[in-house]
């Protein structure tokens, strides 16, 4: 029998994922970008915002391994990058935003249960911080019947640690994390305007939040 192609254990090999499970003491980014037509007009802004992520994911001293996985939704989900590390990596190139829908739920649900159910199978949780950020200017109009999974997977996450980040995009950044069961509070849930600096902005947060904000209680994100 065939790999079912809505699969994401199809969609990333497991040795794509060993060498970050196996890693002594890693950060992982899970990125999700939105990839509906009502993204189209944004350009290549997103792909390139987030090259300017990877590029500024080493930081100077810390001796972390960094890894990083990205993932567009639309009329599907599909992955961008498997998980690599960030001294490895190629800027991020193929983002098109031209679906017709925004499977946000779903997307979220399957790729995090994936990384939850590996690192835990591997017993590498205590050696793995991991963020995830979600990128999105609509909110889900299709496969609603994920909504409670992603909810639960989102507790999941919370529980073993994981920091959830929504961006909304355009749209209310804290009505995006609450709908799918991530944090709410004003540094995990934000709002930028539907522009292109907008989107810029929303990664730049990201990535000065996965940086910075953990490590500095008294950090907060640069505002709109």
């Amino acid at each position: 029998m065939g790999k079912n192609p809505d699969s994401t254990k199809a969609l990333v090999p497991m040795d794509q994922v060993l060498p970050m499970l196996e890693s002594q003491g890693a950060d992982l980014h899970i990125m999700f970008i939105d990839e509906s037509g009502s993204m189209h007009g944004h350009g290549t802004t997103p792909q390139d915002s987030i090259n300017e992520h990877i590029d500024g994911m080493q930081i100077p001293g810390d001796p972390r391994e960094k890894f990083i996985t990205v993932w567009a939704f639309g009329d599907k989900y599909r992955v961008l990058l498997p998980p690599t590390n960030v001294l490895d990596v190629e800027h991020l190139t193929g983002y098109c935003a031209d679906g017709r829908s925004t499977l946000l739920y779903k997307s979220v649900y399957k790729v995090m249960r994936f990384f939850l159910e590996a690192i835990e199978a591997h017993g590498a949780k205590d050696n793995l911080n991991v963020y995830v950020g979600v990128f999105s200017d609509g909110g889900n109009n299709v496969a609603y019947e994920y909504q409670g999974k992603v909810q639960k997977a989102a507790n999941m996450a919370l529980k073993a640690g994981w920091e959830l980040f929504s961006f909304g995009i355009g749209i209310d950044g804290q009505n995006l994390a609450r709908l799918m069961g991530f944090p709410t509070d004003e540094f995990h849930a934000q709002t930028v305007e539907g522009t292109k600096a907008g989107v810029q902005r929303a990664t730049q947060s990201f990535t000065a939040s996965t940086q910075m904000g953990i490590r500095d209680p008294d950090f907060r994100p640069p505002t709109r």
